[in-house]
């Protein structure tokens, strides 16, 4: 990950060679006359028209002299950019070198687990982490004599009890975007079943404390899902028989945890009798300090792989880790609280934007729960340009036709050489994207551009539409800026 650092890092000492901050100015929005563009004003006001659909826009340089607006200070919901509020205020909150942590003690035969939120605890490349905490947790036990633990206690209290958002869409709690969010996880929240022949086998092994149990129907493809047990995992073979996998989010990620740790614990030669998960009546932690691990990745390494790939787990993981550091607890509101105190002390004024998650992927049919104006947006994506970490987030952002979200869109010449970095959204009723964009003339402009719409009373809506009417806009633009 740090290599993929550097190397954007070089790409931005190529696009802006002073640095990104060397024009930004202040960050209160200039008066200036804004250019006429009735060509945009027409391509935007044909889709603003629609019945049950809104399009706002708004395009600013570093110093904040507007260069375009349509609807720029009505609040639209965000969708995945508001990953953008909570990256930027991580960054600007936390040192980028941030590691999260757990804690292991030893207490006679009672050995606890304190999570902190580590979302590293899985494989990263050719890197099994967390093969390689419980492996260094089994050697630390077995240098203090221990083989046997009668009881495994399991303290994930850190970012509270409520490990999936109300908000979050509760029929498609099973897809892997919608993963549970606990300070102890492994895998991201995400179990792997595979089935080959007679064979049944998981990632990461849970075989030690989960049931897995043959379903009667077969499909054309392997299905898994959660039984009537936390600990029951139901499963349907292909009618091929071929070796395949599938991939959902845990109901319960410390159930995931403790079948995963007390299965890689025997492993390597040490039993767990009990398992306890504790809750908030649980005193703190006694004993002798095992094992003090600390996290794979930073929290640069995180906000890379939480921008250019829209990791809603990570993102979320970010916002308790706020709340945590800044409040003192790690729930919703305090990490949104945090949020809003940190980008607010950093614009020096009080924001609008109204925030339920860190991914937002929260929705609501009765109200918009993540929502910003994209004057707003803009805002804060010029103070993130001044502040000292903001090449940094930079480089967390998709590359327009090179990386990410953004690989397969805007490749067409005239937005070479890779002149816009910005992250994507899409939910059911909102599709966005805002970030920075590199002019003719050198000159750097930030931009957000938010679609809100009602599909059940507008079929003309799919997020396809709203890309091309995003790459149409920014090509017209970039031609009126040359």
């Amino acid at each position: 990950m740090a290599s993929m650092r550097i190397g954007l890092s070089a790409i931005l000492l190529c696009w802006a060679p002073a640095g990104l901050a060397a024009q930004a100015g202040q960050v209160d929005a200039v008066a200036s006359p804004q250019m006429a563009r009735p060509e945009l004003d027409a391509m935007l006001a044909a889709v603003d028209g629609e019945r049950f659909l809104e399009v706002a826009v708004h395009v600013a340089l570093l110093d904040g002299e507007v260069l375009y607006d349509f609807r720029g200070d009505d609040p639209q919901s965000l969708a995945s950019n508001t990953k953008i509020l909570t990256t930027t205020a991580a960054l600007m909150a936390l040192e980028d070198t941030y590691r999260w942590y757990t804690e292991v003690y030893l207490n006679e035969d009672i050995v606890r687990v304190v999570g902190k939120g580590d979302p590293s605890l899985r494989r990263i490349g050719d890197v099994d982490y967390a093969d390689r905490f419980a492996r260094d947790m089994a050697d630390s036990l077995k240098q203090h004599g221990k083989t046997t633990l009668s009881v495994l206690e399991l303290d994930g209290r850190y970012f509270g009890d409520q490990v999936r958002h109300s908000g979050w869409p509760s029929n498609q709690a099973q897809a892997t975007y919608c993963a549970p969010v606990s300070a102890l996880s492994v895998e991201g929240g995400v179990l792997e079943v595979y089935i080959s022949g007679d064979k049944v086998w998981t990632l990461p092994d849970v075989s030690q404390g989960m049931k897995i149990r043959y379903a009667q129907k077969r499909g054309q493809s392997i299905s898994a899902w959660w039984g009537s047990q936390p600990n029951e995992i139901m499963v349907a073979p292909s009618l091929s028989g071929k070796e395949e996998s599938v991939r959902f989010a845990v109901q319960d990620p410390q159930v995931l945890y403790a079948a995963w740790l007390k299965t890689a614990l025997l492993k390597y030669g040490v039993t767990v009798e009990e398992v306890r998960h504790l809750d908030s009546s649980a005193a703190e932690s006694s004993g002798e300090l095992l094992l003090d691990w600390r996290s794979a990745w930073t929290l640069a390494d995180v906000l890379v792989v939480t921008n250019k790939e829209s990791d809603n787990f990570l993102a979320e993981v970010v916002l308790k880790t706020l709340g945590a550091e800044r409040k003192q607890a790690g729930d919703y509101a305090s990490g949104i609280a945090a949020i809003h105190e940190v980008l607010s002390e950093a614009l020096k004024r009080d924001l609008t934007f109204k925030q339920a998650d860190g991914s937002g992927l929260t929705r609501s049919d009765s109200e918009d729960l993540n929502t910003c104006t994209a004057e707003e947006m803009c805002a804060i994506l010029r103070a993130m340009a001044e502040h000292p970490r903001g090449a940094l987030f930079f480089d967390t952002l998709p590359i327009g036709g090179v990386d990410g979200s953004l690989k397969p869109r805007f490749k067409d010449a005239i937005f070479a050489p890779q002149r816009l970095h910005a992250k994507t959204g899409f939910i059911l009723g909102a599709s966005s994207l805002s970030g920075y964009l590199l002019l003719p003339d050198d000159r750097i402009a930030v931009f957000s551009f938010l679609v809100n719409f009602d599909r059940s009373k507008n079929k003309n809506t799919n997020n396809r539409r709203f890309q091309a009417l995003q790459t149409e806009f920014f090509t017209q633009f970039l031609q009126e800026e040359a």
